[in-house]
């Protein structure tokens, strides 16, 4: 129709509005897809689900320790800045790819797109199972990681309490089975990524004021900017270093879940690439402060670590500087809060990558996982499918917890794997290639040159033992899980995808 300022809109397939002005909208039928989801998100709420999703400072609290052991806190402080450089760059290549190819495959899309024919389906093939796969690990570490703070706040009332992994297994499937409910009404999808926005920086700002200001002694400068510390028997500091970065690399993770909401946000060209940045920008300006805040509130780094208290290092850390259950009750469920609203954002972003994925028919059963419910308008089954398989992942810590650590790592890995391919085609095809509204000349070159060597830094680097001498209990098997899934998509290759992985002209 035809409004007053002359704008001309129409109505999807969906049955949302679409301004015939919207690039991405227009290169989106281009391709010959037909549009399935609504257009519910703004630009605001992308930028809230973006941010939800990788949350930096709450990347920080989740594993912290581990890198103040194995580089000390310059390896934690100095860390995110090294991280945010990197993730900076891998922020401006992946916005002008999505600015050129708006589409909800994100990474294999533009594999897809940008590779010489020859190897474009293979290409895409192999970007979209890293990028599915890296997705599911996120999904199965969070849901755990929620669990973990949970019954860490049950011990710190009750320290003679006793848990066994399987407990911890199952309050982790409750927190993820019920927990995927609200994704099922995009409307309330929308909402809740704005609230967990807010509920983000509330827990951000209390956590910040509180804990250094309920601490009964603090550390100087020196430990919080300069301290180094080494216990993971690598006799050179510098690969100590380096593998102690994976704390601060996950600060930055899955930087592409916006991408996968290209098709429910008008102007994607434009929105998805600011909502990118912006969550680059926000998560160092949030996890910095909470980084040196922990450094200047750390007690005693080995009680910390140790945990014995509440089995929990945060927790711990949030205790033994306060002295007072009830500020650390309050600490733990300030951060345990906005967590849980992530998790949620995390779904989000596994359904919409695999009903993407599976649109082109890149997985076994696609016919299944590509339809989008008629009732609810959301890709169910994909959602149903990745929750199943977080449940399936997780479940791999009664086993062997040093193996499910591996996996945890690949939900780290694989999603910057998936970089790799498209940046490395785009680089390849120089000024032959569509340009979107973002098109940053050469800085982009520059960005997605440093994008791919922190992509592979990460790659190898992380597939590092975690300590030294290795034995089976601190093994790194992300290398064999690597080598598990080269084979099993080989053979997926040639039984089915060869045929059927759809190439979009």
């Amino acid at each position: 129709m035809m409004g007053n300022d002359s704008k001309l809109e129409k109505m999807d397939a969906s049955g949302s509005t679409v301004d015939e002005g919207d690039i991405g909208h227009g290169l989106f039928s281009e391709f010959g897809y037909k549009q399935e989801l609504e257009r519910k998100f703004s630009s605001l709420q992308l930028l809230c689900y973006a941010f939800t999703t990788t949350n930096s400072w709450l990347g920080l609290t989740g594993g912290f320790t581990a890198g103040i052991l194995t580089g000390g806190t310059v390896c934690i402080v100095w860390g995110l800045v090294i991280t945010a450089f990197a993730s900076t760059a891998v922020g401006l290549a992946l916005s002008e790819l999505i600015s050129a190819y708006p589409n909800a495959g994100g990474t294999y899309f533009w594999a897809m797109q940008l590779a010489p024919r020859r190897y474009s389906r293979v290409s895409a093939y192999i970007t979209g199972w890293a990028n599915v796969f890296g997705a599911w690990c996120c999904g199965a570490a969070n849901m755990t990681i929620a669990a973990g703070w949970i019954f860490a706040a049950v011990r710190l009332f009750n320290p003679d309490l006793n848990l066994e992994t399987w407990q911890y297994y199952l309050l982790a499937v409750g927190v993820n089975i019920g927990l995927s409910v609200f994704n099922l009404n995009v409307t309330v999808l929308t909402k809740f990524a704005t609230l967990g926005f807010l509920t983000s920086v509330i827990g951000l700002v209390c956590v910040t004021i509180a804990t250094p200001a309920s601490a009964r002694t603090t550390t100087d400068v020196k430990f919080i900017f300069a301290s180094t510390e080494n216990v993971s028997g690598w006799s050179s500091f510098s690969v100590a270093f380096m593998t102690g970065l994976v704390n601060s690399s996950w600060c930055f993770a899955v930087l592409d879940s916006a991408t996968h909401l290209a098709e429910e946000i008008p102007h994607p060209e434009r929105n998805v690439p600011k909502a990118i940045m912006s969550t680059v920008i926000l998560g160092f300006i949030t996890c910095f402060p909470m980084a040196c805040v922990f450094m200047y509130s750390m007690p005693d780094l080995d009680k910390v670590a140790a945990a014995e208290l509440t089995g929990s290092p945060l927790l711990e850390l949030f205790y033994l500087s306060s002295g007072s259950k009830a500020i650390s009750l309050f600490l733990i469920l300030c951060v345990i809060t906005p967590f849980l609203f992530a998790v949620v954002a995390l779904h989000t972003y596994q359904s919409r990558l695999l009903w993407a994925f599976s649109r082109d028919h890149g997985t076994p059963f696609s016919h299944i996982w590509s339809q989008v419910h008629p009732k609810f308008r959301v890709p169910l089954y994909a959602h149903i499918c990745s929750i199943g398989i977080n449940l399936v992942l997780s479940a791999l810590q009664l086993a062997s917890t040093t193996a499910y650590n591996s996996f945890i790592i690949g939900g780290l890995v694989c999603p910057l794997m998936s970089c790799i391919l498209p940046v490395f085609w785009s680089l390849w095809r120089g000024e032959d290639q569509r340009r979107g509204p973002v098109n940053l000349g050469k800085i982009g070159i520059v960005a997605k040159v440093i994008t791919l060597i922190y992509c592979f830094f990460t790659l190898i680097m992380y597939s590092f033992p975690y300590a030294i001498p290795v034995a089976p209990g601190n093994m790194n098997y992300i290398s064999v899980i690597f080598a598990g899934m080269a084979l099993l998509l080989t053979i997926d290759w040639f039984l089915r995808a060869r045929k059927k992985f759809t190439m979009v002209e």
